[in-house]
Parts: C-alpha cells; structure tokens; sequence
C-alpha cells in the first residue's frame, strides 16, 4: 500500500527512476496508485546524480458528468510533482511521462484511448539553477511527454501542480478501466 505523499529515492546514472502509475477508471473515477520501480544505465559522465521524486496525491478521481455540458473533466484534485537534482552540475535532465497502451475496460474489450486524458500543469517552486519547467501535455502510448525539464542541480525542491482532465464523451461503456503510465526521470 502507498502512502501519501509517495516518495521516491534514487542514486543513478543515466536513464534512472520510473514511478508506475495504474489508471482505474469507472465511467465516473480514475485513480493513480503509484509503485516504484528502478532502473539505471552506468555512464562514467552521470555517475553521481541523484534524483528524488514525490508525487501526492496517489489518486485523483473524475466525478460523472454529462458530456453534452461537460466535454472534459477535470479530476477532484492537483498532483503536486516534486524533484530534487543533485550531482547534475550543468546535465539536461527531463521527467517523462510514457503510457503502456490505451485505458483498458476489465471486460478486455472497451478501451479509451489514453489520449483523452491530459495535464496543465503551472510551477509551484522555484529552485532550480538553470530554467526548469513544469511543462502542460497529453497522455501518449508511443512517446515519452516531457512533464518537467531542467538543467543541474536544484537546491531545494522544484515543484509542478499538474491538474489531469479526461475527455468526457457518451461512447464510454460504463466499466472499470486500467492502464500504466510510467513516470521516469532521465538524464542523457
């Protein structure tokens, strides 16, 4: 079971920390349960980053609505990303956002494509070094979606609210729906 916030340690080189996130969805609801997996590649130029990535809440849950009023659906709460960069010195480094398909329906035959769910997301602190951003995007199954970006250390933490809306449309079986969206923090 997580607890909220999930917190995540690593020491790494390379392409480091992934988060898993599994989306369940009942025509009224998605939830992010967040596990932790990890993972490096050794590069003598990266061998002392170290990254450290908290994401809260856990989960985060869309109401029911009409879809003919309410197209899109904002979930009930922001997720607050947070990382701290150490052992950078001047390495671009980004956390990514990757789907492992569409949202599945447990009858294994309805899907929502993982493109309908999306994220604004706006910086929340400041202490970062060299320009981070907390960057706004759309949920992809093929290529990693940038999340946030920077460059170096950050001093302290540097935080991203990232509100997540859902694509609200009558087609949708009513069902509970599941996918994993991998959250990793990389440095080339």
């Amino acid at each position: 079971m997580v607890k909220e916030p999930s917190r995540w340690v690593g020491f790494f080189s390379g392409r480091v920390s992934q988060a898993v996130f599994i989306a369940m969805v009942k025509k009224t609801t998605i939830a992010f349960f967040a596990v932790l997996v990890l993972g490096a590649w050794c590069s003598p130029s990266h061998a002392q980053i170290a990254f450290t990535l908290t994401i809260s809440p856990s989960s985060i849950t869309f109401l029911d609505a009409n879809p003919t009023t309410s197209p899109s659906i904002s979930a009930s709460s922001a997720v607050q990303m947070t990382i701290v960069v150490t052992g950078g010195k001047n390495t671009s480094w980004s956390v990514h956002s990757l789907a492992n398909g569409d949202l599945q329906n447990s009858d294994g035959v309805s899907t929502i494509p993982i493109s309908n769910l999306s994220w604004t997301s706006s910086q929340t602190s400041s202490s970062c070094k060299y320009g981070c951003q907390c960057l706004s995007g759309t949920m992809n199954r093929s290529a990693p979606q940038n999340m946030i970006i920077g460059t170096g250390n950050t001093p302290g933490n540097f935080s991203c609210n990232m509100t997540f809306n859902l694509l609200n449309n009558w087609g949708y079986n009513t069902g509970s729906y599941t996918q994993s969206v991998t959250i990793t923090a990389t440095a080339p």
